[in-house]
């Protein structure tokens, strides 16, 4: 997959791809617009652009074909965190004595189940049914993430799916770290309902409407 395979939004794609060859790239950014717009595409396009190996900051973008964008198709990079809504059984640790063991089995089989619908389409947008948002427990994980440098890469990028329905007190916790952004991150928020979002948070990311 390269630029040339995002559909439409050839203004938000000249935007970002002119940041990046130029090496302007903002700490964080908020893409908005409606459900299907192709935002998250478009993120992880970006996000493979900054880890391919072969050919990502040519115009044309990532190549496709090296074992970093191979890694970025499968959702395995280590350079790129995606989050979205989850069930809070997935949280708790697979050896945790308080955790009902399956109920926990249950959820990885449909969080398991979206991650193969996200591979197979990009422009679909995962979230568990029995989820409350995104959870704190998701963000403090992303805290500690954000403190290891990337793997043979200048960034890494937190994706941040449906960023609106960030529970209270993990949207507090993301701002901390938007406050204070360590130089080898780079934060992707994805909305299509941006105003539910902390307008603080809003402040510290760089809006490209879709």
């Amino acid at each position: 997959m390269s630029w040339n395979t995002v559909i439409g939004q050839q203004q938000q794609v000249r935007v970002l791809r002119s940041a990046l060859l130029g090496g302007r790239l903002a700490h964080a950014y908020l893409f908005t617009g409606p459900d299907g717009a192709g935002k998250e595409m478009v993120a992880f396009e970006l996000a493979k652009a900054l880890s391919c190996t072969s050919s990502g900051t040519s115009p044309e973008g990532a190549c496709g074909l090296c074992a970093d964008c191979r890694e970025m198709e499968a959702l395995l990079h280590p350079n790129v965190e995606y989050l979205f809504p989850v069930e809070s059984a997935l949280l708790e640790g697979s050896d945790s004595p308080k955790k009902d063991n399956r109920k926990f089995t249950e959820a990885k089989e449909r969080y398991d189940t979206l991650l193969e619908q996200k591979k197979a389409n990009p422009y679909f947008t995962p979230c568990m049914d029995r989820s409350m948002g995104i959870l704190t427990e998701q963000v403090i994980q992303l805290q500690q993430k954000a403190s290891f440098m990337p793997r043979e890469g200048s960034r890494k990028v937190f994706i941040i799916s449906q960023a609106d329905r960030l529970h209270p007190s993990a949207a507090n916790k993301l701002l901390k770290l938007l406050e204070e952004p360590p130089p080898h991150i780079l934060f992707i928020l994805v909305s299509s309902r941006p105003e539910s979002l902390l307008p603080t948070i809003r402040s510290r990311c760089q809006e490209i409407i879709f």
